[in-house]
């Protein structure tokens, strides 16, 4: 189901300004998820410790990649001194000698850097190191500038203090949200200091309290995670504290068990089960199909769309086409083997009666036998977790990601609050259903949280554009969900019918053959039949009854029906708040988190419905 289960189609061309990012298709490896590095701490680290700690980094990242060899690894590192250079030099190092050597994937580890203001401000912090700075800026695949806070003046952030402080506890907030596990190279010892690695830790563990940012904005419960400690004392200080040294690597978990490093590795286990998926069903063919996935607009909006793509939205629509095809793909063997368990048990429904009506009773007992066998075998893979769960979650991935995007070109951004620093990034979905804290969706909470949300401007001579695509996204979606009910409904009633047909004809043999029997007396052959169809006819109508069930054609159709509702209610609204852009984000963001939450209770009634005996 989902937000339209379509997929994208059609292509975006370039423009005079732009090239399109997906013409040339990707890489066999651009529709992987990532697994996300994040990093804090001190600036001046001891300059005894860096060797040790260095050493003590690349054996993490190293038993990361190996823990995972389908999934590249990404780190996310705003480039200051100390602690986010040496990480970031040590994962470098790392690619580019696994690259060489020519390791599966080690050219796909990215590096992003979120900087907490403008370039030229940001450098002078560290004017004489600001060659090694930039070598490394050089290196990166993404790197911007997270939003300015509107309550604090240019010149104020120029200057150290509060405002300064407070744009590198922002660009923190986005290590920590995108993060899957954070590296913290610090001394250990608390601080009351803004942005200060003790706080970043804090945040990332979910044991500090709320300043500073709108916890209701900046900051969600779901963004804690586990966190790497490598103790380092500082520049000038005594040695590092408990006597312990950086190769002593603290694996710290947050308050609540379930999301330390155990419930982190199983999620990640399922995320690299799918990204071996992709690669193994879908890479082949990427290339080619990505670059024709992408849902285009009709009009004069075709031609100018990808102005609107930045290179998270590009990474998401790769993710978005190769989960989208493992759903199609496991859906697909669903159904077939759905069906194939239900033929089966109409056979072997047709064997059992013969056989008990003495027809051929020793063939038609080994013809049952063997249907059944059949059963047990189709009921074990369909039981499995590859049917019965990663089917649903890919479905519940694809359909956040497309939410996601939509919501990115749409500039569905949050709300405007007078001191958050967020108020610029686009509508997130992992901040929609994850709330919930469904354990079984644990691996897709941590593959959204890898997608790069970047800040987005809306220059006055994109929001028309942008219009044009939540309109269309909305209009597209409603006529989808329409479609979809009416095949959804039209299903249900010709299985219901068919089932009533059948029953019908049961009763109808039934008393041909009474009345056979009683005066007729027809050949034992025939006799035989009309018994056996008599009989089998109402198992057969039950088995009709329990694909159905099975299908949940008619749930599946109340849902689609709701979300056309919603949809054109949504429509509807936005007609109204023309010239309006904070109303009309607010009306976009509200859709794209019902969305989601419809998406997730859907999956929850599909898991429910298991494959079980048809006879």
């Amino acid at each position: 189901m989902g937000l339209g289960g379509q997929t994208f189609h059609g292509d975006i061309m370039s423009d005079a300004t732009k090239v399109n990012p997906l013409s040339a298709g990707p890489t066999e490896t651009e529709g992987l998820i990532r697994l996300v590095i994040g990093v804090t701490g001190h600036r001046d680290l001891r300059p005894e410790e860096r060797d040790a700690t260095e050493q003590a980094v690349r054996g993490e990242i190293e038993a990361l990649a190996q823990r995972y060899p389908g999934t590249p690894l990404r780190l996310i590192s705003s480039l200051a001194e100390g602690a986010d250079r040496l990480v970031a030099r040590v994962f470098l190092e790392m690619r580019d000698a696994r690259a060489a050597a020519g390791v599966a994937l080690a050219s796909s580890w990215d590096l992003v850097v979120p900087l907490p203001f403008a370039e030229a401000s940001y450098a002078e912090d560290f004017p004489e190191t600001l060659g090694e700075y930039q070598a490394l800026r050089n290196a990166a695949g993404l790197v911007f500038t997270v939003p300015q806070r509107p309550s604090h003046a240019e010149a104020e952030r120029r200057v150290h203090g509060r405002a300064r402080d407070l744009q590198y506890l922002d660009a923190s907030l986005f290590v920590i949200r995108h993060s899957h596990v954070l590296f913290g190279l610090w001394d250990g010892e608390p601080t009351d200091r803004i942005g200060a690695t003790a706080q970043i830790v804090g945040l990332k563990l979910g044991r500090a309290t709320e300043r500073h940012f709108n916890a209701s904005i900046d900051y969600h419960d779901h963004d804690v995670g586990p966190v790497a400690h490598f103790r380092i004392g500082r520049l000038n200080s005594g040695p590092a504290p408990s006597g312990q040294g950086p190769l002593e690597i603290a694996r710290i978990n947050p308050d609540d068990a379930e999301l330390g490093f155990d419930a982190f590795h199983n999620a990640f286990a399922d995320i690299d089960v799918l990204n071996a998926v992709i690669h193994t069903w879908h890479a082949p063919e990427l290339a080619t199909r990505l670059d024709t996935a992408w849902a285009y607009l009709t009009g004069p909006a075709r031609d100018r769309a990808p102005a609107l793509l930045e290179t998270g939205d590009v990474q998401s629509v790769h993710a978005f086409s190769a989960v989208d095809q493992c759903a199609i793909t496991l859906e697909r063997q669903r159904k077939r083997l759905v069906r194939s368990l239900y033929v089966l048990g109409g056979f072997a429904t047709f064997f059992l009666w013969t056989a008990v009506d003495g027809l051929a009773r020793g063939w038609m007992i080994g013809a049952y036998a063997a249907c059944f066998a059949a059963i047990l075998l189709l009921l074990t893979r369909l039981q499995s977790k590859s049917h019965v769960l990663d089917q649903f979650l890919y479905r519940m991935l694809a359909e956040s990601l497309r939410v996601q995007i939509y919501c990115s070109l749409s500039h569905a951004g949050r709300a405007n609050a007078a001191d958050s620093a967020h108020s610029a990034y686009p509508f997130r979905a992992i901040d929609s259903f994850l709330g919930q804290q469904l354990h079984e969706l644990g691996w897709v909470r941590e593959a959204l949280r890898g997608m790069i949300v970047q800040p987005r401007t809306a220059p006055p001579h994109e929001e028309a554009l942008r219009r044009e695509v939540s309109n269309f996204w909305i209009s597209d979606q409603e006529k989808w969900f329409e479609k979809r009910r009416r095949s959804l409904d039209g299903d249900a009633q010709r299985y219901g019918w068919l089932a009533r047909a059948v029953y019908v004809a049961g009763v109808v043999f039934a008393g041909v053959f009474v009345v056979e029997n009683a005066r007729l007396g027809w050949p034992h052959l025939l006799d035989h039949g009309l018994g056996i169809a008599a009989a089998i006819a109402p198992a057969m109508a039950l088995l009709l009854q329990g694909y159905q069930e099975k299908m949940s054609f008619e749930d599946q159709a109340k849902s689609y029906e709701r979300m056309g509702l919603i949809f054109r209610r949504a429509e509807r609204h936005l007609a109204t708040v023309e010239g309006h852009a904070g109303r009309r984000a607010a009306i976009l963001r509200g859709l794209a988190a019902e969305a989601v939450t419809e998406t997730t209770n859907w999956l929850i009634l599909k898991k429910s419905r298991t494959a079980n005996l048809p006879i």
